[in-house]
């Protein structure tokens, strides 16, 4: 069976200063309109959408795209692939009010290049942690979060992601014994970060080699696990030299410690300088990339996702909901939203044409706006597995029937049409 998809191509071309007038766009065999699509920085000539490291067959390497074949990089995901994949399930859809969505058998992927296996859909643990303590006071206690973890077995997303820093590594405590109770620690892939403040002194932050080996020793204890399988670092860190930081990762791999390395949140040029230190070195490099990547935020588009497809970087998206902002009606608010200060400064003017052709999308097909934001960024190749959090019970339904959820061009081009280029956000 073919598992070829139609060619989508797009390039941008800017000769006035940013948002001027002069911005032109065009496209060839997609449908998206002139002017839909962010035009790249004044007075550079930029493919957005280009085709890395092609086979002898001109298509992207299977291994870019988790074993997809696919002649570009933000091309949807075929139909023959949705068979393939499903072999005949049928899914059905609904919105959060009503009866939770019926899902078949949860896809799988590799992790880049790498050998790791993950679910497409992969848990993320932000949510769950103690209020009492850190950045958030509107997380789940352990009682509170149990349902979610088993609900994640039951369907199947085995993929989860904490860090040191999320409630003070209470996260990573909760996770761990979640693990344990439901599971088996072969069957679950276990990723978690490093670089926030967890104490006062040198090794309570950063990604110094004291700080690095410390802070993953403490996150195993936590985690009540020999290994992590895939190891962050959460920013990068500007007053350690790269080469510290990459030896330090190394280390912890050849030491049994941590199986695979990633970043999270830089710019593409430093994501660049790290992985060349690794590679002039002999050390480990990234395997995976976690950044900010929705309908409402696509500024990765220009750099980092090209450049994460041609190293063969799985991108493990976080907020591809876009805050809760891409799953509700424009100004609809929720219990969280009025507390979060992190999401309130996610909000833009901007962002309610995209909600609203979200919306549309969904009340067309009859599904839940969740799923049709969901589906747009599982369409993109270079995403192995979207991180989704979940505080209520639709939550990761939704999330896995998105993945039978396949959009037309003509619904594509409507949800990409009104974003407009913006500052990268919350690094």
């Amino acid at each position: 069976m073919s598992r070829f998809v139609r060619s989508r191509t797009l390039y941008s071309t800017r000769t006035g200063p940013p948002n001027s007038e002069a911005t032109h766009l065009s496209t060839t065999s997609c449908g998206v309109p002139r002017d839909c699509l962010p035009a790249a920085d004044p007075h550079v000539v930029t493919s957005l959408f280009f085709r890395p490291n092609l086979n002898s067959f001109g298509h992207l390497d299977a291994s870019l795209a988790g074993g997809i074949h696919t002649p570009s990089l933000f091309a949807h995901r075929a139909e023959s692939c949705h068979v393939l994949f499903n072999q005949g399930s049928n899914r059905q859809a609904s919105t959060p009010r009503g009866p939770p969505p019926t899902v078949g058998p949860m896809l799988h992927t590799r992790l880049g290049r790498t050998d790791l296996t993950v679910s497409r859909v992969a848990l993320g643990c932000m949510s769950y942690g103690d209020p009492g303590v850190g950045l958030h006071t509107w997380t789940l206690d352990e009682d509170a979060s149990q349902p979610f973890f088993r609900q994640a077995i039951e369907l199947g997303v085995t993929f989860w992601d904490t860090a040191n820093v999320y409630q003070q590594g209470t996260s990573e405590e909760y996770v761990g014994r979640a693990v344990r109770r439901y599971s088996r620690r072969d069957d679950v892939v276990l990723a978690t970060k490093v670089f926030g403040r967890m104490h006062d002194g040198p090794t309570g932050a950063g990604l110094s080699r004291a700080a690095i080996h410390e802070q993953c020793d403490a996150s195993l204890r936590r985690l009540g696990t020999d290994w992590i399988d895939l190891y962050f670092i959460h920013r990068f860190d500007d007053t350690v030299p790269v080469e510290e930081t990459m030896e330090a990762l190394h280390d912890l791999v050849v030491d049994g410690k941590v199986r695979h390395v990633g970043a999270s949140s830089m710019w593409a040029w430093q994501f660049a300088k790290m992985q060349t230190a690794a590679a002039v070195n002999g050390w480990t490099p990234f395997t995976a990339m976690q950044d900010q990547y929705n309908l409402l935020k696509r500024e990765e588009e220009r750099e980092m996702l090209p450049m994460c497809a041609d190293m063969g970087v799985g991108v493990v998206p976080y907020s591809p909901q876009g805050k809760g902002r891409l799953t509700r009606p424009w100004g609809q608010q929720t219990a969280r939203a009025s507390v979060d200060e992190v999401a309130k400064s996610f909000d833009s003017p901007a962002d309610q044409p995209i909600v609203e052709a979200v919306e549309a999308v969904a009340a067309e097909r009859g599904v839940s706006m969740a799923q049709v934001a969901l589906a747009w960024v599982l369409s993109k190749p270079v995403v192995a597995a979207p991180l989704v959090g979940a505080t209520k019970p639709h939550h990761l339904a939704d999330a896995v029937a998105a993945l039978d959820l396949v959009l037309t061009d003509d619904e594509t081009s409507r949800l990409e049409c009104p974003y407009v280029p913006q500052e990268p956000y919350w690094w």
